[in-house]
């Protein structure tokens, strides 16, 4: 009796390429949603960071600005202007869409870090942007303050955040003594400085990663303030943001 032998058959070759096409498909499936979650991660990154930057920098100004014009506790007043005058200080206007700059005093008992001092003495704060903030290399703009208390510069142009492409400030005339305003200028057309009772101020912030668009035509302006401001260069998106603060100190001098 002669033994049987069984032939085991290979694959085929047209077996082989179907397979190898079909995993060819699938690594490119794979691929594309692994680029599709990259990019939505960056997104998001990029969106969050600008959020955190834009929040924080407008609270921060929020705190500073708003406490403009208080002279002191009873006993204790400080003969001051709320904000310091362009023709005696910092605060300007750049001039259409250039960065503005904004100074403004006021009596506190807690000097720049924070630190209660007991008794209230005259505290200056700045704001300005600067076209490079960022100290390892990279070009950066961004928002930097000073602040002086009781005659002393404790705080010299430090960055508070970078990525922010332009600054803007304009100033709420009360023209009719009701205490709101009636009209909002910018520094080199305030008529009356005493009348300054409020504050608009606009930032843009701009994305850290470049070439983040999320549209193949021309990117629109940003508007900021009544100005229609060029789109990035880069790609960078763009977040604008504003406040208005009300100077109550002043109103109620």
């Amino acid at each position: 009796m002669k033994n049987r032998t069984d032939r085991q058959s290979g694959f085929s070759l047209v077996e082989l390429m179907v397979a190898m096409a079909l995993g060819v498909v699938l690594m490119l499936g794979v691929v594309d949603i692994f680029s599709s979650v990259r990019a939505s991660t960056q997104l998001e990154q990029n969106l969050s960071r600008m959020q955190e930057s834009g929040r924080f920098l407008m609270n921060f100004m929020l705190e500073e600005l708003q406490e403009a014009g208080y002279a002191g506790p009873p006993g204790q007043e400080l003969t001051l202007d709320p904000i310091t005058k362009p023709t005696n200080g910092i605060t300007s206007d750049g001039g259409g869409q250039a960065a503005d700059t904004i100074e403004v005093n006021y009596a506190s008992d807690y000097n720049c870090s924070g630190t209660y001092q007991v008794v209230y003495a005259l505290k200056t704060v700045s704001f300005s942007w600067s076209a490079d903030v960022d100290p390892t290399g990279d070009v950066s703009p961004g928002i930097t303050w000073t602040c002086t208390y009781n005659g002393v510069v404790e705080v010299n142009n430090q960055a508070l955040a970078d990525g922010v492409e332009t600054f803007q400030v304009l100033y709420g005339e009360d023209t009719d003594a009701d205490s709101a305003p009636n009209q909002f200028v910018d520094a080199a057309t305030v008529a009356n400085w005493e009348n300054v009772v409020s504050l608009e101020v606009g930032i843009i912030v701009q994305s850290p990663d470049v070439n983040m668009a999320l549209t193949t035509s021309t990117p629109e302006p940003v508007s900021l303030m009544g100005q229609d401001f060029d789109p990035s260069a880069e790609q960078r998106l763009q977040k604008p943001f504003m406040t208005t603060i009300a100077l109550r100190n002043v109103i109620n001098m």
